[in-house]
């Protein structure tokens, strides 16, 4: 890449290194609360990211190529290939892998889920009762504790009592969770200002719950929301933070609730799905699919929430089905079981297969088909289970 000479053109927006600059030190120092290194840090992460760009831009510009695959989206200058393939009108699809498992986007950031509403309209067109079924049952191992991932520390067992706004947190320096607030500047911010709002204009109660894998040290974020509540508002009995080791099942938590309130937590679709009200300023992959009441800008925010309490807002019957369906795609049909990772224990697995053998596998060549095809994998892997469930009705009428 260094072999293509910067342009002198200005080609990224002060707005859009900004963004960059803040994605970059929120994952490093692991949270939104930066020391003060990070004043340090951002100033050269702003140099790097700058001249890299102009590389990437020339690169791009004089190859033109189809599409480019990144891995990530966010942390160091694979952002900068989002930015600049946009404004080149070069489709970049990218990657996020952990051990023998995959997340894929063919246009845009994969922990962001960016297919995932263009795999709700194409499968808006089919009406087939066993997603709803399947997505059904893979909510059901989650409020058991009983999934893949092992989100929850206890089963649910619906003994809490009935409170008014519940906020399920994102891991503030998780990818999925970087830079996509419209209304506020970040997840502290939204915290702080939704709380103070709710005591100010209601008597409700809120409950902030801590993101459940934040439990782990690994996956563990260094803000403390707990320590930032008490500093403005004291010990208020009208406020309780339930922190991710906290024994409590989020799914009670949600059922007792007059209103979910997420970020973009899968819990937004979770909740709609199970016919609560879901009102949202997050850019989530579900914000703009219309089963969650999806605020633009700090006064609509409000607007929704003040309504939302007073019980103003009804969910449909179509905007369940529609929550079922983009569970469905997200849960169930997203997550590609794969060897074919770059995680070092995968990849020594795979490293010594003939090109020709490797990509002739079905775990590989679905992913080779959604890039080249630009077609969602969520949808790819979809029509391999229905194929299957077609084989298995053919085959139990016989």
């Amino acid at each position: 890449m260094s072999e293509y000479s910067k342009s002198e053109n200005k080609i990224l927006s002060s707005c859009q290194v900004e963004h960059l600059v803040r994605k970059n030190n929120t994952i490093r120092y692991r949270g939104e609360i930066y020391p003060n290194a990070s004043e340090q840090f951002a100033i050269e992460a702003e140099k790097t990211l700058k001249n890299t760009a102009y590389h990437i831009h020339s690169l791009l510009d004089n190859l033109r190529p189809c599409y480019v695959i990144i891995a990530g989206g966010g942390f160091g200058g694979s952002g900068l290939w989002i930015d600049l393939g946009k404004s080149l009108n070069i489709r970049v699809a990218s990657i996020d892998a952990g051990f023998s498992i995959l997340l894929l986007s063919t246009n845009g950031i994969a922990a962001n889920l960016d297919d995932i509403p263009k795999a709700f309209e194409l499968l808006s067109k089919e009406n087939v009762s066993w997603i709803i079924t399947e997505a059904q049952a893979e909510l059901k191992r989650r409020m058991l504790g009983r999934d893949q991932f092992v989100s929850q520390i206890v089963k649910s067992t619906g003994g809490l009592s009935n409170f008014g706004v519940l906020l399920p947190l994102n891991q503030s320096n998780d990818l999925s969770a970087l830079e996509r607030h419209r209304a506020f500047k970040n997840q502290t911010e939204w915290i702080l200002e939704t709380v103070e709002w709710v005591l100010n204009n209601s008597l409700e109660k809120i409950v902030i719950r801590r993101h459940p894998v934040e439990r782990f040290p690994k996956f563990a974020s260094n803000d403390d929301y707990w320590k930032c509540i008490c500093s403005k508002f004291g010990n208020n009995e009208r406020i309780w933070f339930v922190d991710s080791n906290t024994a409590v099942n989020t799914y009670d938590l949600i059922e007792k609730a007059k209103v979910i309130v997420p970020y973009v937590s899968t819990v937004g679709i979770e909740a709609a799905a199970l016919g609560k009200i879901v009102v949202t300023e997050g850019d989530s992959c579900y914000a703009k699919l219309g089963f969650v009441w999806s605020a633009q800008n700090r006064e609509e925010y409000f607007d929704f929430l003040n309504r939302a309490i007073k019980g103003e807002l009804k969910i449909t019957e179509k905007q369940q089905t529609d929550a079922w369906r983009c569970y469905y795609l997200a849960q169930c049909c997203n997550w590609h079981h794969t060897i074919f990772t770059p995680q070092p224990s995968d990849f020594d697995k795979w490293v010594d297969e003939k090109p020709e053998v490797l990509f002739a596998k079905e775990e590989v060549l679905v992913i080779l088909d959604a890039i080249e095809k630009n077609m969602p994998l969520s949808i790819l892997l979809h029509d391999k289970k229905k194929r299957m469930r077609a084989s298995e009705v053919k085959v139990a009428e016989h």
